[in-house]
């Protein structure tokens, strides 16, 4: 029978007072349970469980539960309305439960109860009939003494309790005890789900009439008696348990409606009877379970020792043949050379074959000649070996090791080990000795020596494990990689240091190439001791013998973290932008790449936004390269806070960025991402003092509506951006097929203006200005045209912008302040009178060339005088005031070149801004004459010209084209004009230097030209 043993429980401070709850609540409902069959008192059932579950609790899991018997026998008694006698009941009930398992313990151990017929009866004395006299000795006199309504005599008071207590342990505690010492449950075999099923069918049938209902009153209970046998033979105690808890479950469920052999007699009677057979039947099975099993175990004992006597006579005989066979077969097969020479070795008793491969000699030389052994000897060793040899004949062990010379000539080494054998007197009969050839194992010494050094000082770190892969060995370079000891390593296996990081596929992947091909080399991330990962370089080789098995594992690892670390650095400077870390142009494509490869998979769009700062390059130049590289740091980290996680954003270049906007179903989510990235950047950026607002210009292209490649769309996005900067700036735009034409067109018309600068297509046309007062031509505005050679002269407005985005103005502006001053000094050889020849000067001449010293060139070159020269310079450049800007304006005045404010007007000049810039005459943008007089423009107008006065600054006017603009002009203080009235820009040869026409009244206001 299988014994019980008794669980090990770990509670902590949370599990134990949890466990005691459920376990008196448990205790509490299988007690209200029971007491629904109570019969001579509230308190008092002729069957009892808590008892049998309480002692299997202090049994299984130590006395300390005795709390949880307490409170729910507690709470049993006061939820049956006697207050009085609900403590001292409860007290009766813990006593029970504690003494029976301290009685228990003490004589039967724990996981022997049911293994023997004397522990049975310990069990059923102590725990089934002596305990429950506890608690029906406490319970009935505390019933009787504090309850005055109690009219039951005290004996069938104390009867019922303890026949019920002892039936209720006897019941429940073994079926209990034996679930608790199993793990877990087992699935029935077919045998026991027979039995199960039999075992209620008798039950029905013996204690309910379920069969038969003419025989429920018949004695039939006899009928339950082979279930229970069959359950002590076969099964033991659990199943012992579990028929007699269905038993009672059926006896007491008919009992109690009137039903089987106990209802014939008063209820408690019926019960009390029911007991007692319980106790009876339940009791003999147990006895006879432990009976069966001690027989199976005498039996076992028996036939196992008989067995093992039978296996050692067998086994000394086989050994004692097995031996003589050893010994003779390693005197002749052995590859050391046995030897006995007689007590004062002036003779040779015997030496085996194998001493001729050692030494080079028969064994009849050694017989012959008793000091050929010594003579062998290398003359460097033989001092210490004949002392050895001396101390052999004196009685003392000879172990050596040292060199011999062959007859051949060869040197060797050899491991000589001798030793006295004396007979019963201990007088020395001979010396004996082994001689064994241990050449080759200082050959390998050496090597090892050599390997070891190599294994400890090498960089790499070594592991080598056996065919287990346990580990037998580690060098110091890898417990520096790692940071575990050699003793946190020994016997471990390379699991140890797996980092999780990787799935099974991997080392999957790692064990069949080393199957397969004997070595596996890749990279493997791993984790030190201290739980930080890093990347390593291993080498994983298989070490196998002679006959292809597998004896060790060799892996090599490195530590490639700082490998890995260049790489991402390099990575990072590869696809990402230096200035704010996003990705550049490069891993730009290759995401919009991967992007549209997923679109194309899965039906969706893919925008592209195109995104250029508008003015960016004012903010560079007049405060430094530092500012505008805080604001692209604070645009980038804008545009990356706006996007979706999925959305890549990336910089292309100055100023230039760009947005792949995955997913997306309609062109309208890439408008309102737009309108989105619009609002961000229209908040002003602090920077350093500087308040700076900046703008962008978008364009946006969809795949696969605009483009179906990555070029082609990001190329759509720039035209479109550039469309939307001609629709004026900070506003998106979508691409159109019209704007591929016309970005051919602007490519093609840029190679010919850069072919037009070498083939002399260019040409200087000159547009007077007139004194507005008595109409005298004042001088002229220089102004380039470029004739087509195809489509003849191609306006300024197409082409200007252009060189100025291409970067060849500065060559175009070379170009013209040659020309115009060329013409100027030969209009003075010819005897023309002015004042001034004008040249414009672009915003990339000023600050991309050395203009001072082009402009002292050009007037050293062509001989003109530097005051007949005035270089215009639009308001919105010199509104980008840098030192740069400032000194070389004070340096072309200081050359005597007259400088003007061009488009005055359009800019935000104030007058203490003017007053520090030297130039002397102000510009006014064509925009403000076209309409006057009109209100706005007229105030705006007489607002400059106060300025001009306050600063004592000429005034022209630009785009006068009626006589009203003339006389207006006029009378409100300015100079000097220019506009289709006095003459269209013309090339030299049509120049005419004819006064103009004056209006009648502008002679009238000539006063206020002063």
């Amino acid at each position: 029978m299988a014994s019980v043993s008794r669980p090990k429980l770990t509670s902590g401070r949370l599990t134990y007072p949890l466990s005691l709850v459920i376990f008196a609540a448990s205790y509490f409902l299988t007690a209200k349970s029971a007491l629904l069959l109570a019969t001579v008192h509230v308190k008092v059932t002729p069957i009892w469980p808590p008892t049998g579950l309480a002692l299997a609790v202090c049994l299984a899991f130590g006395r300390r539960w005795w709390p949880g018997v307490f409170l729910g026998a507690l709470a049993v008694n006061l939820t049956t309305g006697a207050w009085l006698s609900a403590f001292p009941i409860a007290v009766g009930n813990t006593l029970e439960a504690v003494a029976g398992a301290a009685w228990i313990a003490r004589a039967v151990p724990s996981d022997r109860i049911f293994c023997t017929v004397r522990n049975v009866f310990r069990f059923l004395t102590f725990g089934v009939l002596a305990a429950p006299l506890i608690s029906a000795g406490i319970g009935s006199l505390s019933v009787m003494l504090l309850e005055p309504n109690a009219s039951r005599p005290i004996c069938d008071l104390w009867w019922t309790w303890w026949l019920g207590n002892a039936s209720g342990a006897l019941v429940v505690a073994p079926l209990f005890l034996a679930l608790a010492a199993r793990s877990k449950l087992e699935a029935l075999s077919l045998e026991q789900a027979l039995h199960t099923v039999l075992t209620v069918l008798t039950g029905l049938y013996a204690f309910g009439g379920w069969l038969h209902p003419d025989t429920a009153h018949y004695p039939l209970v006899f009928l339950t008696i082979p279930t229970l046998i069959w359950a002590a033979f076969r099964f033991g105690p659990l199943a012992i348990a579990s028929t007699l808890a269905l038993n009672v479950l059926i006896a007491a469920a008919s009992t109690a409606n009137g039903i089987g052999p106990f209802s014939q007699y008063p209820t408690n009677a019926s019960f009390l009877l029911l007991d007692a057979f319980i106790l009876i039947v339940g009791g003999t099975t147990y006895v006879m379970s432990a009976l069966v099993a001690e027989q199976k175990s005498t039996q076992s004992m028996l036939r196992n020792r008989g067995e093992l006597l039978e296996q050692r006579v067998v086994e000394s005989t086989r050994q004692l043949e097995q031996e003589r066979e050893y010994l003779e077969s390693i005197l002749i097969n052995m590859r050391d050379a046995v030897w006995s020479v007689s007590p004062d070795g002036e003779k040779v008793l015997f030496v085996n074959k194998v001493v001729e491969n050692i030494y080079g000699h028969k064994p009849e030389e050694f017989y012959a000649d008793p000091e050929l052994w010594l003579n062998v000897v290398h003359p460097d060793d033989r001092p210490f070996v004949h002392a050895g040899f001396a101390d052999l004949l004196q009685g003392a062990n000879f172990d050596a090791v040292y060199r011999i010379v062959r007859a051949d000539g060869e040197i060797r080494w050899v491991h000589d080990m001798g030793y006295p054998v004396t007979d019963a007197a201990g007088e020395r009969t001979r010396l004996d000795g082994i001689t064994r050839d241990i050449t080759a194992e200082k050959r390998i010494e050496t090597e090892l020596r050599l390997a070891q050094a190599a294994f400890e000082n090498t960089t790499e770190g070594i592991v080598i494990t056996d065919a287990e892969t346990r580990i037998v060995a580690v060098n110091r370079a890898f417990t520096a990689i790692t940071d575990y000891s050699e003793s946190d390593l020994l016997g471990k296996t390379p699991r140890l240091w797996q980092s999780k990081r990787h799935n099974g596929a991997v080392y999957k992947e790692l064990w069949a190439a080393i199957r397969t091909t004997g070595q596996w080399r890749g990279e493997l991330w791993n984790r030190r001791k201290n739980g930080e990962i890093f990347p390593a370089l291993e080498n994983v080789s298989a070490i196998r013998d002679r006959d292809g098995q597998i004896l060790n594992y060799v892996a090599v690892v490195s530590d490639i973290s700082g490998v890995k670390q260049f790489e991402k650095q390099l990575f990072q400077l590869a696809h990402h932008d230096v200035l704010t870390q996003l990705p550049n142009r490069l891993l730009f494509t290759d995401r919009v790449d991967h992007a549209l490869s997923h679109a194309h998979r899965e039906g969706h769009r893919v925008a592209v936004l195109f995104i250029d700062l508008d003015r960016f390059k004012n903010i560079n130049d007049s405060l430094g390269h530092a500012v505008g590289d805080q604001l692209l740091c604070e645009i980038a980290s804008r545009l990356t806070s706006a996007v979706h996680e999925n959305d890549t954003v990336a910089r292309l270049g100055g100023d230039e960025f760009a947005i792949a906007q995955e997913h997306i179903k309609t062109p309208a989510c890439a408008a309102i991402l737009a309108e989105v990235l619009v609002n961000a950047l229209s908040e002003p950026v602090r920077v350093d003092e500087h308040d700076l607002f900046i703008t962008p210009s978008i364009g946006i292209s969809i795949y696969p509506d605009d483009a179906k490649g990555t070029d082609d769309l990001i190329r759509h996005a720039d035209a479109a951006m550039y469309h939307a900067k001609r629709l004026g700036r900070n506003r998106f735009q979508f691409y159109s097929k019209s704007l591929t034409q016309e970005v051919l067109e602007k490519v093609r018309l840029e190679t010919q203006l850069r072919q037009a600068l070498k083939r002399g297509e260019l040409e200087v046309f000159y547009q007077p200005q007139i004194n507005l007062l008595d109409g005298t031509v004042s001088g002229a505005e220089a102004l380039v045209r470029w004739r087509h050679p195809e489509i003849g002269l191609v306006s300024p407005t197409k082409f200007i912008p252009l060189a100025e985005e291409s970067g060849i103005i500065c060559q175009i502006g070379e170009f013209v302040l040659r020309e115009a001053c060329r013409q100027a000094k030969s209009w003075l050889d010819h005897g023309f009178s002015f004042q001034q020849i004008a040249v414009n000067v672009s915003s990339q001449q000023l600050h991309d060339s050395d203009l001072v010293e082009l402009v002292s060139h050009t007037l050293a070159e062509t001989g003109l005088d530097a005051r007949y020269l005035e270089v215009e310079i639009t308001e919105t450049v010199v509104m980008q005031q840098t030192e740069k800007t400032l000194r070389i304006l004070e340096d072309l005045r200081t050359l005597g070149v007259n400088l003007a404010v061009d488009d005055f007007g359009t800019g935000y000049s104030s007058l203490g801004y003017l007053k520090q810039l030297p130039v002397h005459r102000l510009k006014i943008d064509q925009s403000f004459v076209m309409d006057v007089p009109h209100e706005n423009n007229d105030a705006i107008i007489r607002a400059i010209a106060a300025m001009a006065r306050s600063l004592r600054l000429e005034l022209i006017a630009e785009g006068v084209e009626t006589a009203a603009q003339h006389a207006f002009l006029a009378a409100e203080g300015c100079q000097l004009g220019q506009g289709y009235l006095f003459g269209k820009s013309v090339p030299s040869s049509e120049f005419s230097f004819a006064p103009r026409p004056v209006p009648a009244n502008a002679v009238d206001l000539s006063f206020l030209g002063t």
